[in-house]
């Protein structure tokens, strides 16, 4: 292969690589992640949700369940100990269990 040739792969790879890299960092901020009393307040105002129960992960993250007693929408929220909160599912149907400890489902 010509050495020109060879030099025009070689940008366009790396070109290619780049552009590649760029998307993936984009990526790698999820758009549903906010500040934790932004996103409180959002669930709040846009589907009534209030905060149903939680519980802390081994890392030192919040995992949050909220939820609309009424019209059954639910989310799950991850909040970082820096206070960034990402929306982790969301969904409908919610139903509040009380199951006793030992039983199985």
């Amino acid at each position: 292969m010509p050495f020109k040739t060879h030099k025009m792969l070689l940008a366009l790879s790396v070109g290619i690589v780049g552009i590649m890299l760029t998307a993936n960092s984009a990526l790698a901020i999820p758009a549903n992640c906010a500040q934790r009393a932004e996103m409180v307040e959002k669930l709040k105002i846009r589907f009534g949700e209030s905060r149903q129960s939680i519980g802390l992960t081994p890392g030192g993250q919040a995992l949050e369940l909220f939820a609309d007693l009424e019209n059954g929408t639910w989310t799950i929220l991850l909040t970082l100990p820096n206070g960034t909160s990402c929306m982790m599912a969301s969904g409908h149907d919610y139903q509040a269990v009380k199951q006793p400890a030992g039983q199985d489902v």
